[in-house]
């Protein structure tokens, strides 16, 4: 508690203020009201009446003591006058002998403390009573409920009266309660329903079997008055937007259901959430809908110590500043620490009940949407009593893109981007609007004013920004498919233009929510390792515009006993997750054929795989090298299989023009084509590593030592292999 030093005092000579003429009165009650049922006067009570009249202890002194007692302390008696705890201490020697004098003394204070309280009338204005009243109609308290916060608010405030009413009465404590209501003029079961009610659903006190606590926060809404803290608790939101309500994806009949339940001003209450990972729109889209139905909206402050009883009173003072009349739409962003009632010690250090969160979820007229990160610790009480809800997942590539026009439209740069300049910046980076609007004002501001040089700056801020929440890393860029990369010059069984059609048409059916709830397409890649399997499959990704989930034996495979099984479900809820495209490299490393096991992990392994597949709704595309070690069943659940194989001597043709032919000078003649042609068992992988060992040479590169380098890579594979090779040079 903050307790303030000093004392309530009237400084010599001076009137007092409103404020200190209340709570010199309401002191001057209470002590009234208790010594009346007080069976005798203690020194307790002599101690706090001489604290509360610290500038007129003579007057006191001689109220309580006869002339003759007066002169029994005469030698002390001046002094005494000067300090109030030598002068209760003087008046309690004098008194304490008998008890007539005692009986009479309490008598006396009595009357004593009429007068007093009669000389000092109150307006009803003073600073602490006009907060009252603003606190009153904040947070609907009674007569009596106000009574009771002003007690306190004495008892919080000032030691010696937290001392005399709370050490030495104890009359907070149940078993003391008609003391408690004696002294506020209550009857004890206005005074019982006060501890169970209102103020302890807000948690505006804190009360148990050994203490009644004020808030901190409550406390200094007394102590400054609500109307000073107005601004300080809440805000007018800006409803300008760089990303308008359609880029978000949600669908039309929800968006236009979720505006009409907070056009107009309900009977009852109206609370939508909106949930999800971090950046993925949720404000923004909030602070649209608060522009589409064009009322006033407000935002709830974190405040400095974001406790969850600081944002719960600003956001009880938002309700009745701004819902009059036609009312308000209120956005409680970050709203983790509201509505996360479960295990909130644990997690928080704080203890929180849910009873005044299902009283504000039920305000008659309340028009609110609450923005959280995470529901798993939101109480099945609590959700329920959401009107609407919506799940905002992480933007796929496509949505990035048009966030990227649309942020270069705001800012009127739109005219330096082509459309292929979004999809690019969309691929590249995967940030939040607010992150690409302020790197994009970021360049204008620096007055990079060109095309190139715009772009260049644009650039440079978010590689920066990505390092930074990387840790000054450099982050992990997804794959992308090799620059020559084309399906020309391919060795596979299969039709693939066929097959990519069929996807593009499955793809449009998953858009549109027209496929089965575990409608998937099951690609199964086989073939010697390079020929592009693991290309295709990302060529695919950029083709349908999703996000490609990549995942090879060393993110599956775990040291432990289930493990690899929990790492495999992961895979599969990840893509799930972003919509997008999983991709399983080698997975002959897991997916054993479970009729030639030596070990139960691998038929679990094999069995989880299965179990994943069938539940999985969308394209999963798997690679492997060993077509014949893979369990016959999982076989069975591919829609399709395509292999792979070595290069024919066109192929290798077309891939040497487009991987190697740069590298050397002039053009390829008749008699290297024809010794490239005869080099066996090359694929499109042999040509990019020819290339990467090679593309630094500053000088002396040949159309015949390049085609040297493919050889020896050939030789290299026939060795591994254990096949003859073909003649040296």
């Amino acid at each position: 508690m903050k307790r303030k030093s000093g004392t309530i005092k009237r400084p010599a000579g001076v009137r007092l203020s409103g404020e200190d003429r209340y709570l010199m009165r309401q002191s001057f009650i209470y002590l009234k009201r208790y010594l009346e049922i007080a069976p005798s006067l203690k020194k307790e009570s002599i101690e706090l009446a001489c604290w509360l009249l610290r500038e007129d202890l003579e007057s006191l002194s001689s109220a309580l003591l006869s002339e003759e007692e007066k002169s029994m302390a005469e030698e002390s008696y001046d002094e005494f006058l000067y300090d109030h705890d030598f002068c209760a201490t003087g008046i309690w020697d004098v008194l304490k002998r008998q008890a007539s004098k005692r009986k009479k003394a309490l008598k006396s204070l009595r009357a004593f403390l009429d007068e007093r309280i009669s000389a000092l009338p109150c307006s009803g204005r003073e600073g602490l009573q006009q907060s009252l009243k603003n606190a009153a109609a904040i947070f609907s308290l009674s007569e009596e409920e106000k009574e009771f916060c002003a007690f306190f608010y004495l008892v919080a405030s000032y030691e010696p009266i937290e001392s005399f009413y709370i050490r030495h009465l104890e009359c907070h404590r149940n078993i003391n309660i008609r003391v408690l209501s004696h002294i506020l003029g209550l009857s004890a079961g206005k005074l019982t329903g006060i501890f169970s009610g209102r103020l302890r659903n807000l948690e505006l006190f804190e009360f148990d079997r050994h203490s009644v606590t004020m808030a901190d926060e409550f406390q200094e809404i007394l102590d400054k008055g609500t109307p000073s803290l107005s601004s300080k608790h809440f805000f007018p939101i800006d409803v300008g937007d760089p990303l308008p309500l359609e880029a978000h994806f949600i669908a039309e009949e929800e968006l236009s259901f979720v505006c009409s339940l907070l056009k107009e001003k309900p009977k009852g209450a109206v609370n939508i959430l909106l949930y999800g990972p971090p950046g993925t729109g949720k404000t923004t889209f909030a602070r649209g809908i608060a522009r589409q139905i064009g009322i006033p909206a407000y935002g709830i402050t974190r405040g400095t110590d974001n406790t969850a009883m600081s944002r719960r009173l600003s956001l009880l003072v938002c309700l009745n500043m701004t819902n009059n009349g036609p009312g308000s739409l209120i956005l409680v962003d970050e709203a983790d620490n509201l509505l996360n009632t479960q295990f909130s010690w644990f997690t928080r250090g704080e203890t929180q009940d849910k009873g005044w969160l299902n009283q504000i979820l039920e305000e008659p007229g309340v028009r609110m949407i609450w923005i959280t990160n995470h529901i798993g610790e939101i109480e099945e009480s609590v959700l329920r009593r959401f009107a609407f809800s919506l799940h905002f997942k992480p933007f796929s590539k496509r949505q990035r893109a048009l966030l990227w026009e649309n942020v270069a439209t705001n800012n009127k740069v739109d005219s330096h981007f082509k459309k292929e300049d979004f999809s690019l910046m969309a691929s590249r980076y995967d940030l939040s609007a607010g992150a690409i609007d302020l790197a994009v004002k970021g360049a204008i501001f620096a007055g990079r004013k060109k095309r190139k040089e715009l772009h260049e700056a644009i650039g440079m801020c978010l590689d920066a920004h990505e390092r930074l929440i990387n840790g000054g890393e450099e982050p992990e860029r997804d794959k992308k498919t090799d620059r020559a990369f084309s399906l020309e010059g391919l060795s596979m069984d299969g039709d693939v233009k066929s097959l990519i059609a069929r996807l593009e048409g499955f793809d449009k059916a998953l858009r549109d929510g027209r496929a089965d709830e575990e409608a998937k397409m099951a690609l199964l890649f086989y073939g010697p390792p390079g020929s592009g399997k693991t290309e295709l499959g990302i060529h695919i990704s950029e083709i349908l515009d999703r996000e490609l989930v990549t995942r090879g034996p060393s993110d599956i495979l775990g040291p432990w006993v289930g493990v690899s099984e929990m790492n495999l479900k992961a895979a599969f809820d990840e893509a799930r997750k972003e919509e997008g495209i999983l991709l399983i490299d080698e997975v002959d490393s897991f997916l054993f054929n479970r009729s030639a096991a030596n070990h139960s992990w691998e038929m679990t392994l094999t069995n989880e795989f299965l179990t994943q597949l069938e539940r999985f709704r969308g394209i999963i595309i798997c690679t492997t090298n060993r077509l014949e070690g893979l369990d016959h069943a999982a076989l069975r659940r591919f829609n399709a299989k395509i292999g792979f194989k070595n290069l024919t001597c066109e192929g290798k043709v077309i891939f040497y023009v487009k991987l190697l032919a740069d590298l050397a000078e002039g053009e390829l003649g008749l008699d290297d084509k024809k010794v490239l042609m005869n080099i066996p068992d090359l694929a499109p992988g042999d040509f990019k590593a020819v290339r990467e060992r090679l593309k630094f040479q500053a000088e002396g590169l040949t159309h015949a030592g390049l085609i040297q380098a493919l050889d020896q890579e050939s030789k290299l594979k026939a060795l591994h292999s254990g096949r003859k090779g073909t003649p040296g040079f």
